[in-house]
């Protein structure tokens, strides 16, 4: 079956199942996808996928919020708080 790679020349996430079809990509068929893409791929793809995962990697958004410094910034506040509404 080999590796199938779609790379983009401008700035852009993945939306939908379709961006890899218009390719002859058969998605449905793969047992692994990978996106970049922070959330806007999860209602196209979730539903076709056995398990979804998020993986986060260094640069100038964490998705983790809790590992970004924030300096001013009041508290109790989700998600940086565990029981922030009392």
């Amino acid at each position: 079956m080999g590796i199938d790679i779609v790379l983009i020349d401008s700035r852009g996430q993945t939306f939908f199942v379709e961006d890899f079809s218009r390719f002859g990509i058969p998605v449905r068929d793969r047992k692994i996808v990978v996106v970049k893409s922070s959330q806007h791929f999860y209602t196209s793809f979730a539903p076709i996928a056995q398990e979804v995962l998020y993986v986060d990697s260094p640069g100038v958004l964490a998705t983790d919020l809790t590992q970004l410094e924030f300096n001013r910034i009041s508290r109790p506040k989700w998600p940086f708080d565990e029981q922030p509404f009392g």
